[in-house]
């Protein structure tokens, strides 16, 4: 027996069968490493003896069963990582045990069911990635997950969840950088818990049911915006001007909701869509774990871009997507000033009048979807080059 093992790292190998219950018998162990395998079978709730653990990574296997209740005695864990298994039944409350969690916390892309247990979450004070997507939880969120104070990234996206997002205390200290709900069935206004996010760089609630007017505080609430996406949602009245004071965002995305009255002329004046700046990538890092992802329509079909991290510099793509609404008069030619455009999908509204002469100027477009409006005139001589 190989007592006095540390570390054990088996990642990325084609390993099959059970994980052996004698690793609990470990207890020097610090680190297991077994991702990327082909173990299946259940964690062995032996494990739960292994009390000097820091780090569990297990993902991309085919474990099956359910995450055992012994986990929540490693007291000294930071890093649990069981992403990509079979693993089904409740989140156990148990892991608010893990109040030294600090790297990772990633149940994604499993079988799991349920609602996200109060106790579960609220202590685990030092956290800073949070991922449950793609799995099938259900549920209203717990209104302390929004006082993690030092949650960077939240990915709830491609479950069950329902109800309104709570509003955060005014005491509040937000150090979320990229926050997912997309592909829920959440309820009510535009989420005011991220308001005092200003580090806040991706923003996605996109194909849920959230309604009522987008807020004009966005505009000076959540000054490091890089992407918003609020797709596939049942949003109304104008779009606010404000929007505009978004000085750093290069991806917007309102496609098909119910939005009303002109596309607004400030538009031309956000920033980042004259002349994006390039990302390090020791800032990408900061806000992105392994890589981000926003959907989008863009070539007729859904597109997810992946903002990776191995680069030295990265430019997002930059675009704009107001498909699907109700919105009316001319295209301003004020978006002719957004020389870095690659895609403007402006199809599916009442838009009427003539294209812009100079729409040619678009340089950098790659893709222009002015569809299913009620234009007329002629094709402007600027779009043949």
């Amino acid at each position: 027996s190989m007592t006095r093992l540390q570390i054990l790292s088996l990642a990325g190998n084609n390993l099959t069968g059970g994980i052996p219950l004698d690793l609990g018998h470990l207890n020097l162990l610090f680190n297991l490493n077994l991702s990327h395998n082909s173990f299946s079978g259940p964690i062995p709730t032996s494990l739960g003896n292994n009390s000097k653990l820091q780090k569990i990574d297990m993902s991309g296997n085919m474990l099956n069963g359910t995450i055992p209740v012994a986990l929540g005695k490693l007291g000294a864990l930071t890093f649990l990582d069981l992403s990509k298994n079979r693993l089904s039944g409740k989140i156990p409350r148990e892991l608010g045990n893990l109040v030294q969690l600090q790297t990772l916390l990633d149940l994604s892309s499993n079988f799991l069911s349920g609602w996200i247990p109060q106790a579960a979450f609220c202590k685990l004070l030092s956290l800073q990635i949070l991922i449950l997507s793609n799995n099938q939880l259900t549920g209203k969120l717990p209104d302390c997950l929004w006082y993690l104070q030092n949650l960077q990234f939240l990915d709830l996206s491609n479950n069950a969840f329902s109800g309104e997002i709570p509003a955060a205390k005014a005491s509040y200290s937000c150090s979320l950088i990229s926050v997912h709900l997309s592909s829920n069935d959440f309820t009510g206004v535009f989420p005011s818990a991220v308001e005092g996010c200003k580090k806040l760089i991706n923003l996605d609630i996109g194909n849920n049911n959230f309604f009522g007017d987008i807020p004009i505080w966005i505009g000076k609430g959540l000054p490091s915006l890089k992407i918003l996406s609020l797709k596939s949602n049942n949003f109304s009245g104008e779009i606010p001007s404000e929007l505009s004071q978004l000085s750093q965002l290069q991806l917007l995305d309102m496609t098909n909701n119910g939005l009303t009255g002109l596309i607004p002329r400030s538009f031309g004046k956000l920033t980042s869509m004259k002349n994006p700046k390039l990302i390090s990538s020791r800032e990408l890092l900061q806000w992105s774990f392994n890589h981000d992802r926003i959907n989008t329509i863009w070539k007729g079909k859904e597109q997810i871009f992946e903002i990776k991290t191995y680069a030295i510099d990265i430019q997002l793509v930059t675009g704009i997507s107001l498909s699907g609404n109700s919105l009316s008069q001319c295209i301003p030619d004020e978006l002719m000033n957004l020389q870095d455009l690659q895609f403007l999908n402006l199809s599916r509204n009442y838009l009427s009048r003539s294209i812009p002469e100079n729409i040619g100027s678009l340089k950098n477009l790659e893709s222009l979807d002015l569809s299913s409006n009620e234009l007329s005139g002629a094709i402007p001589p600027s779009l043949a080059g």
